[in-house]
């Protein structure tokens, strides 16, 4: 087993104090540790052998720090030849709070713009550790097609999914957002309940983003997925800037995504999940 401590403190020597160095729970894709300087300042510190995937945590928490939402302030990351660690601000976190000015700084948050107007991101990031492809158009329809739900459903068709067409599912998803050209928002991006706490004080915080610019309501709609997000969260989201009328139309495609990428990287237990939105969405072949 790789000893994550050690190479914590060749990296960090003089900076952290050795003795502080804890591990610490904190997903399942990362090794997390905490530790302190000599000053004792707590850091919370993200060790992984994909170096691609830590330098992308840091873009997204750097480009969501222009939002007033709290997320971990990102401080540096060590990347060598087959390991990575991210430094990152330690925050003690709860897991209840104030749900409903959680909506209401992510509601705040989405409207902050891509400055280009693209749909997209600078650079392709991660849903998990599956890369999420984020080359820029100036189309919704088909950024969505193009680098969400293509790539994932050909990494799950590889992988023994035979419950649709690919030019089922092209046709159902265009005509779903052909007429729907959105505002390119800034998004979290994974929002689900997992990456969601609170500070002992009841300030949100975010956190683990796959982010880029897209439609708003993508986010909304993958909070209904595994639940955690009470009434207050949307009541509050709502008070800043409320969803079309149309919004739930969308939302089995929005969360298909998520739901194959479940599938690609933990297997055929999302079938099930797969299916019932393919389901709703009228593509379902017949076996």
């Amino acid at each position: 087993m790789f000893d994550w401590s050690q190479l914590i403190q060749e990296v960090f020597f003089g900076e952290l104090d050795e003795k502080t160095i804890r591990a610490v729970s904190g997903g399942d894709i990362c090794q997390s540790f905490s530790a302190s300087n000599l000053s004792g300042v707590q850091y919370f510190l993200k060790c992984h052998r994909n170096g691609q995937l830590l330098e992308a945590e840091f873009a997204n928490l750097q480009e969501l720090a222009r939002a007033s939402v709290r997320t971990p302030k990102s401080l540096g990351y060590f990347c060598g030849a087959d390991v990575a660690i991210l430094l990152l601000e330690y925050i003690s976190l709860v897991d209840t709070g104030d749900e409903y000015q959680l909506g209401v700084a992510l509601a705040d948050m989405h409207a902050i713009p891509a400055e280009d107007n693209m749909y997209g991101f600078k650079s392709s990031n991660f849903i998990g550790h599956t890369v999420q492809h984020n080359t820029k158009n100036q189309n919704w329809a088909e950024f969505w097609w193009q680098q969400r739900l293509r790539p994932q459903l050909a990494m799950a068709q590889q992988a023994g999914l035979a419950t649709v067409k690919a030019s089922s599912l092209r046709e159902c998803s265009f005509d779903l957002l052909s007429r729907h050209q959105p505002k390119a928002s800034l998004l979290h991006g994974d929002l689900w309940s997992g990456n969601k706490a609170y500070t002992a004080s009841g300030e949100p915080v975010l956190f683990d983003p796959a982010t880029y610019y897209g439609d708003r309501e993508t986010d909304i709609a993958f909070t209904y997925v595994f639940g955690g997000f009470g009434s207050d969260f949307y009541r509050g989201y709502s008070s800043r800037w409320a969803l079309p009328a149309d919004a739930a139309q969308r939302r089995p495609l929005y969360n298909l995504y998520h739901m194959l990428n479940h599938y690609n990287l933990f297997g055929s237990g999302y079938e099930f999940a797969v299916n019932s939105l393919l389901r709703e969405l009228g593509v379902l072949a017949v076996r």
